[in-house]
């Protein structure tokens, strides 16, 4: 899910895209695909998807949290 909202936001942003693009080619080179170990050298995508996780959060889509019973904590109630 976070994969596909990055993608559509790079197609939306074609200067962003380019920029990230001239960076995987700095870091990696065009003669060879991206692996795992060069995603820590590449701080603008890791920036994209961190923003992307910000923006387009996949929390909403889990199953609401509730307490099994009620407790007192730090004198709250949590029902």
């Amino acid at each position: 899910m976070t994969l596909e909202w990055a993608m559509s936001n790079l197609l939306s942003h074609p200067e962003v895209l380019n920029k990230v693009k001239k960076d995987i080619d700095a870091q990696v080179g065009e003669e060879r695909l991206m692996e795992e170990s060069d995603i820590m050298k590449l701080h603008y995508l890791q920036s994209i998807m961190w923003e992307t996780l910000r923006l387009h959060s996949v929390a909403p889509l889990l199953l609401p949290h509730m307490a099994s019973a009620d407790y007192t904590i730090g004198g709250y109630d949590v029902p």
